[in-house]
């Protein structure tokens, strides 16, 4: 019974065993798809015309090996190769396949009559490979897609978050201070004389509302980090840290520029407030440090305290605080911008979490565009 059509060279320098894999092929009705090569020189002559389906190759031929006809260390090659040897090779052959060659048989009457047999084994093995890279390949771009749309999606919500932010600013905001002002001074005239009580009452619950929605803006987008950039952002959230929750927070800058991107610094500044709240919430420390270095072409910002420490080889002890990042979702999103996300921490001896992201270009603007 004849095989499917494929073409096969076989590199072989003894004519007898070619001859013989030629007629076992021959019984098979499939000897017009196989070419035969005596040396290296003779094969990559054939392999610059055409691309065979599987290669054949004896391990030592007269001018090198077999696995010469590999592509570096084999992966990614056009074609599967399978090696040939000589009883007491076998170890060499075993090291010709961890440097890419797909198989190894030994040499033997019965191993040059079985070839055609061996041959479809091998080529069965070789669509399993190529088939699982495929899907392992549509695997890992369905997961970049999905990382791409997650920080797209993460980019938007904190523009729409500026944007309601400054309606807030500008318009609610100015309205209640207008009324503010208005109730002030209708308090002064003589005819609110008999609403003093509850001009004095609508007023304090207008300053009231004034300061709550000036929380909220802060709270939503600080204006701090766009027009004051990521330093005095993280100065304002040590502030704001130590006020609230009496942990000591310090904040060091070495002092040189450090250019974001307008998408990174937000991405930073968050992370910042997350770890902050963490530490806050959990760490039970007494105090924090913010560090922020220039490295190159990189940012460093670092978040360290003194606090109980967790295992990092255990998962997320408390991920998406807040419905925030959570540190398997900051390290997505460092790494679809090229950054990267560290932890040092251990049980008893507190945590440092650093983040590295790169700068933006010295002769770009840092806000990026948007959108």
């Amino acid at each position: 019974m004849a095989t499917e059509p494929r073409c096969i060279l076989l590199v072989e320098d003894e004519e007898a065993h070619a001859e013989l894999i030629r007629r076992a092929f021959a019984l098979r009705g499939a000897a017009k798809g196989l070419a035969v090569a005596g040396t290296l020189t003779e094969a990559r002559a054939y392999l610059a015309r055409s691309r065979p389906d599987l290669v054949i190759a004896d391990l030592l031929l007269p001018d090198g090996k077999g696995t010469e006809l590999l592509d570096g260390d084999g992966a990614g090659v056009a074609y599967p190769l399978m090696v040939m040897t000589a009883h007491g090779d076998e170890q060499a052959a075993v090291n010709a396949m961890k440097a890419g060659a797909l198989d190894y048989v030994v040499k033997s009457d019965v191993t040059f009559a079985d070839m055609p047999r061996i041959t479809d084994r091998a080529l069965r093995q070789w669509r399993h490979i190529t088939d699982r890279k495929r899907a392992e390949e549509k695997v890992r771009s369905h997961e970049k897609q999905l990382r791409t749309l997650a920080s797209q999606l993460a980019l938007a919500e904190e523009r729409e978050r500026r944007r309601i932010a400054a309606g807030l600013h500008d318009d609610v905001a100015q309205i209640l201070a207008t009324a503010g002002m208005k109730l002030q001074a209708l308090q002064k005239t003589p005819p609110a004389k008999n609403l003093a009580a509850p001009l004095s009452e609508i007023s304090g619950l207008v300053k009231q509302a004034l300061a709550d929605t000036r929380a909220l803006t802060f709270d939503l987008s600080p204006p701090i980090l766009y027009e004051l950039g990521l330093e005095a952002a993280c100065e304002w959230l040590a502030e704001k840290t130590q006020a609230r929750h009496g942990i000591t927070v310090a904040v060091e800058d070495d002092g040189n520029p450090k250019p974001l991107g307008e998408d990174i610094g937000i991405i930073l500044f968050r992370a910042v407030r997350e770890l902050l709240h963490n530490v806050a919430k959990h760490a039970q420390a007494q105090n924090a440090r913010i560090t922020i270095h220039r490295d190159g072409s990189n940012i460093r910002v670092r978040v360290a305290d003194d606090g109980v420490g967790f295992d990092p080889t255990e998962p997320d002890p408390n991920p998406n605080i807040n419905g925030g990042f959570g540190l398997f979702d900051l390290r997505e999103r460092l790494d679809y911008f090229g950054g990267r996300l560290d932890i040092d921490s251990g049980l008893g001896r507190g945590t440092r979490v650093t983040l590295v992201a790169p700068l933006a270009s010295e002769n770009q603007p840092a806000g990026g565009d948007e959108t």
